[in-house]
């Protein structure tokens, strides 16, 4: 846990100052906080409703950074 808490800092931060490498990073956290458990223990502990609940934060949040530019092509640019 607190392990956690020291690399999700930088990470809210980059994402605090909308750079598009947070969100990256927070995208495989997302994935990777799914995925590994089910390679370590098995599928005992997968979770449908988390994995869609995770998909479709990491899409909102994409399209929110990308609408306000962070990402390369926002609706202010031509």
């Amino acid at each position: 846990m607190p392990t956690a808490i020291i690399l999700g800092v930088p990470i809210a931060e980059n994402r605090w100052r909308l750079k598009g490498d947070g969100f990256h990073i927070y995208t495989t956290a997302q994935l990777l906080g799914i995925l590994l458990p089910m390679l370590v223990v098995g599928t005992e502990l997968f979770n449908f409703l988390g994995l869609v609940i995770a998909a479709l934060w990491c899409v909102m949040y994409y399209a929110q950074i990308r609408a306000i530019g962070a990402l390369g092509s926002g609706l202010g640019r031509s």
